[in-house]
């Protein structure tokens, strides 16, 4: 049986039973949704056509709760089907998701290119832009009408969450380089202070300092390593802001706690993701405008498919 529901003021539909289903559990349609369907009098609110169940989560989750229901309910990461599911997508919706991207990075690199402040700015914008790229590649694998407005939807209410998160997770992956610069810059000048030497000693001036050597060398590995894990623990951290209206410190936290549960899955969905990326630059260049929103359409795939628990924001 075919049902409505109404977003946005306007109703949406038929949407089949399977489908509509998945909407409730993504949290699309919530208890307070009015939807609609052939024998009911009127539109009416989704919870009073299916009152809650005991034991059924209440909507929205706190922080907690969803961490937990996510858990729980155990799904993998899927790696190949995301992949299969973003190229749909971008065979469905190829001009809009090209220029729907297109304009997100623009935007990004005019914020960058301020004078002055270019800096500022475009650690200020990057967040809130990234937010609302998500958002709307999240709106597509959801099924739902997505327009170049969410593109920018992180310009509403949760722009300060989306620009803390970006900023707070930025600045927390660069401090695991820390060690590693600091032992760049003392290797560096205890280099110098021997580099009055000729060319012919060179080798006897690195064997001299074998050691700083191998301990930059190793700290740059241990750093890498530790701002990879904690970027990747992240990944859904902006997403969570503008999906379940989580503010930046819940939002990396659920993030975190759900990501490291299956940590090398979701780093190989990256990995992956981030290949499918380059690989437009690799080819063609501008072949990047096809190849980026598949990668960020692979992303949300895992979001929708870990988080399809609870209410939306």
């Amino acid at each position: 049986m075919s049902w409505y529901y109404a977003q946005d003021n306007k109703p949406v539909g038929p949407v089949e039973d399977e489908a509509f289903e998945r909407l409730v559990s993504a949290g699309v349609i919530q208890p307070g949704t009015l939807v609609w369907r052939e024998g009911m009098p009127d539109w009416q609110p989704l919870a009073a056509v299916r009152p809650r169940q005991p034991g059924q989560p209440t909507w929205p989750l706190e922080p907690e709760q969803l961490v937990e229901a996510v858990l729980a309910r155990g799904t993998r990461v899927p790696i190949g089907d995301a992949l299969s599911r973003a190229w749909g997508l971008m065979q469905a919706h190829l001009g809009p998701m090209v220029g729907t991207t297109l304009l997100v990075y623009l935007a990004m690199i005019a914020g960058s290119l301020v004078p002055f402040v270019g800096s500022i700015a475009q650690l200020v914008l990057q967040g809130p832009l990234m937010a609302g790229l998500y958002w709307y590649h999240l709106k597509l694998v959801r099924g739902e009408t997505a327009t170049v407005k969410d593109g920018f939807a992180g310009f509403g209410p949760r722009f300060v969450p989306a620009m803390l998160t970006h900023i707070v997770t930025a600045i927390l992956a660069g401090l695991c380089l820390v060690p590693f610069v600091i032992a760049l810059f003392v290797l560096i000048f205890s280099l110098g202070r021997t580099g009055g030497a000729g060319p012919g000693h060179l080798g006897a001036i690195m064997s001299a300092h074998m050691p700083l050597v191998m301990l930059t060398g190793g700290l740059f590995l241990v750093s890498l390593a530790a701002t990879i894990y904690v970027s990747v623990c992240w990944i859904f951290a902006l997403i969570l802001t503008m999906d379940k209206g989580l503010n930046f410190r819940p939002a990396m936290r659920v993030s975190r706690q759900v990501v490291r549960r299956q940590w090398w899955r979701v780093w190989g969905l990256v990995l992956v993701a981030g290949l499918v990326g380059a690989s437009g630059v690799i080819l063609c260049g501008i072949g990047v405008v096809v190849t980026l929103p598949i990668a960020f359409s692979m992303l949300m795939v895992a979001y929708a498919d870990l988080f399809a628990v609870g209410g939306g924001s």
